[in-house]
């Protein structure tokens, strides 16, 4: 998305931890204190933020021997390396005010409008493979969201 933009996109990561569920992972079906991988990242077209990030995947569908210090900066590839490649997903977006948390880590004013969005993943059998909550700086780039529309299911008149 970034290079679409025309930028150079680059990524920190913040943190990277492995942690027990708490109530955000119920999207992931996990059970109660079950462990996840915990990422928060920030990541940058140009060397600006542009992008604040919180990734939770279920470290039940990781590799053991997972290196945290050398995390695969796709966690898409890191999903896919480990047999639970991510197929479709469902996501919410909303317009909000960074917070004093956001607007620091991002380096805009707090109130700021971001554009938060809230994604599940499933792999190609339905199950949730990662929960990604981000904040989008809104005046760096535009989002587009390919829609499809459904067929009406067909009737026959009597």
């Amino acid at each position: 998305m970034i290079e679409s933009a025309g930028a150079h996109p680059g990524m920190r990561v913040l943190d990277a931890v492995f942690e027990q569920s708490t109530k955000i992972d119920s999207a992931l079906q996990v059970g109660r204190g079950e462990m996840v991988l915990a990422v928060e990242r920030v990541r940058t077209a140009d060397d600006r933020p542009v992008i604040y990030s919180r990734d939770r995947i279920p470290a039940r569908l990781l590799k053991a021997d997972l290196d945290l210090s050398n995390l695969d900066p796709s966690l898409f590839a890191l999903l896919r390396a480990s047999g639970h490649a991510a197929d479709h997903a469902t996501a919410t977006l909303r317009a909000v005010a960074s917070t004093n948390f956001t607007a620091k880590v991002l380096g805009v004013r707090r109130g700021k409008p971001l554009l938060y969005i809230e994604e599940i993943d499933y792999d190609r059998d339905g199950t949730p493979v990662m929960l990604s909550r981000e904040w989008h700086v809104s005046d760096e780039f535009d989002v587009r969201i390919n829609r499809q529309a459904q067929t009406a299911p067909n009737f026959s008149e009597r």
